[in-house]
């Protein structure tokens, strides 16, 4: 159900950056990291009804998988 805060972020980040002057979102591209497993279905969902009534409303999102995450570790300490 991470994908509901997942498209609300989409959607606050797409309203911010597009141009005032648009009229529509028609497209959102999005990269995410293979180990986040986003359902795109539910995404989708969750997006439009989030979007209702704004220019992003019904925009397609194109979700490209990466092998990589953005969350990873870089590093770890033990005690042995």
């Amino acid at each position: 159900m991470h994908e509901a805060s997942v498209a609300k972020a989409i959607l606050d980040t797409a309203l911010k950056f597009a141009p005032k002057e648009s009229k529509k979102i028609s497209t959102i591209n999005v990269v995410t990291g293979a180990m986040s497993a986003l359902s795109k279905d539910s995404l989708e969902l969750y997006f439009n009804e989030l979007s209702r009534g704004t220019k992003a409303y019904r925009a397609t999102i194109n979700i490209e998988v990466i092998p990589v995450s953005k969350t990873y570790i870089k590093d770890i300490e033990v005690e042995e």
